[in-house]
C-alpha cells in the first residue's frame, strides 16, 4: 500500500517553512546570545580596567620660590593621544597624594552632592564625606580651606568654575581629616559639574 500522494504534497508543502521558522528562531537565539556575552565582557572590561592616568600642569598663580605642582586626571587616553616624550616613566613618577575632601548639600536639591562626589572622583578627587550643610540656603557654592592648601582650593575652583574670591579658611573641624570643605549652593547649575 502506498500512502497518499495527496497527504505527501501536504507535509512537504509544510515542511519546508516550518524548517524556515526554526531555523530561523535558533539564529535568532544564538545572536541574544551573543549580544548578552558581548555585553558581559564590555561591562566587565570596564570595571577591572582602571583608566590610564596622564600628570598635566596645573597652571595657577605661583611665586618663584613655589615649585610646579602637578593635577592627576583620570580621563582615559589612548597610547597615540599621549606623547611619549612628555610624559615619564611611571617609576619616575611623583606620587602626589590626592586632595582629600568634604562635599556637602546648601542648596536642598536632592542627589547633588552625590552627583557632585562622583564628578570629583572621576577628576582624580578622594572625596571622604559627603552630606548635607548646616543650612540650605547658600546662595554660591563656596570652599572652605581645612589644611592651609591655598593651591589646592584654587585649584578645585577654577575646576568648577567657582570665584576664587568663595575661598575661606577654617581649622575648626580637625576631626574631619579632610583638606577642602566645598559647599554647593544655589548657584549649582552653573557649575561644570551640572554640565
Amino acid at each position: 500500500m502506498s500512502p497518499n500522494p495527496r497527504s505527501r504534497m501536504r507535509l512537504s508543502d509544510e515542511d519546508p517553512d516550518r524548517r524556515f521558522r526554526t531555523r530561523l528562531d535558533l539564529l535568532l537565539a544564538l545572536m541574544v546570545v551573543q549580544l548578552v556575552l558581548l555585553i558581559g565582557l564590555w561591562i566587565d572590561r570596564s570595571r577591572s580596567e582602571p583608566a590610564e592616568m596622564v600628570e598635566l600642569p596645573v597652571v595657577s598663580e605661583m611665586s618663584e620660590e613655589e615649585p610646579l605642582q602637578t593635577h592627576q586626571t583620570t580621563e582615559p587616553t589612548s597610547p597615540q593621544s599621549v606623547d611619549a616624550s612628555r610624559t615619564r616613566p611611571p617609576a619616575e613618577a611623583e606620587v602626589a597624594e590626592p586632595v582629600r575632601l568634604q562635599v556637602l548639600n546648601g542648596c536642598g536639591v536632592t542627589g547633588i552632592a552625590g552627583r557632585t562626589r562622583d564628578w570629583l572622583v572621576r577628576n582624580g578627587y578622594d572625596v571622604r564625606d559627603v552630606g548635607n550643610a548646616a543650612r540650605q540656603d547658600y546662595r554660591q557654592s563656596q570652599i572652605i580651606n581645612r589644611s592651609g592648601n591655598l593651591t589646592a582650593a584654587r585649584e578645585l575652583a577654577d575646576l568648577l568654575g567657582i570665584d576664587r574670591s568663595l575661598i575661606s579658611s577654617r581649622s575648626d573641624a580637625p576631626s574631619l581629616q579632610v583638606d577642602l570643605t566645598l559647599i554647593i549652593g544655589r548657584d549649582y547649575k552653573r557649575l561644570r559639574v551640572a554640565r
